[in-house]
């Protein structure tokens, strides 16, 4: 909401004080921290709030990701953006997959512990998109990921894979169960609940 002239006039003050960096890297760890409490907010009962904060914060989150990247600090990157997932995800913020791609490429991102999340972020996006070719990619490379890397701290990944329907009923099944199992292992009653939820939809699908 701010005049762009006067944005400009802030930026020009920051670079003359050489202050540029500090002010990004502030701006990026503050927003890493208000995307934990939202994410907490937004699975809670206090949804409704939680998504009006991010309607108003989202052009911020988009510039702290876009420091990130151009700082090379693929740590916040990756907590930012999964942090962010859900609500995205579920509101159709399709821009997001683009924020997949470009943290996915940082060189301080290979081995984070994140990574297998955010390929489920990019293959939940392009299942949105209706681009099968990359929702198999990504899922694919999630899979691995999580092989290599060892289980992510949120069952992302077998959410993400429930919408390969082209496994056909069996491995729809199994998606599910894997699901369940790793909701239950996390011990977080939001996906416990997600889980069960996944498996009733799945099971009335089939036996309608």
């Amino acid at each position: 909401r701010q005049l762009e002239t006067l944005r400009q006039y802030g930026k020009q003050r920051l670079e003359a004080r050489g202050e540029t960096i500090d002010a990004r890297r502030h701006h990026l760890a503050y927003y890493v921290t208000w995307t934990e409490t939202s994410d907490a907010g937004i699975r809670s009962p206090d949804e409704l709030h939680w998504h009006q904060a991010y309607l108003a914060e989202w052009s911020n989150l988009r510039t702290a990701l876009r420091w990130a990247c151009e700082l090379d600090d693929g740590d916040s990157a990756c907590r930012l953006l999964t942090n962010v997932l859900w609500w995205a995800n579920s509101r159709l913020r399709l821009e997001t997959a683009g924020w997949c791609d470009a943290v996915l490429a940082l060189p301080s991102t290979p081995d984070h512990p994140l990574r297998p999340i955010i390929l489920a972020g990019g293959a939940l996006f392009a299942h949105k998109r209706d681009d099968r070719q990359s929702e198999d990619r990504f899922l694919a490379l999630a899979r691995d990921e999580e092989h290599r890397l060892g289980p992510a701290i949120e069952p992302w990944v077998p959410a993400a894979a429930l919408n390969q329907w082209p496994g056909g009923p069996n491995a729809a099944l199994a998606d599910a169960a894997a699901l369940l199992r790793r909701a239950d292992a996390t011990g977080d009653a939001f996906w416990k609940l997600t889980a069960r939820l996944e498996e009733a939809f799945l099971l009335a699908t089939l036996i309608t």
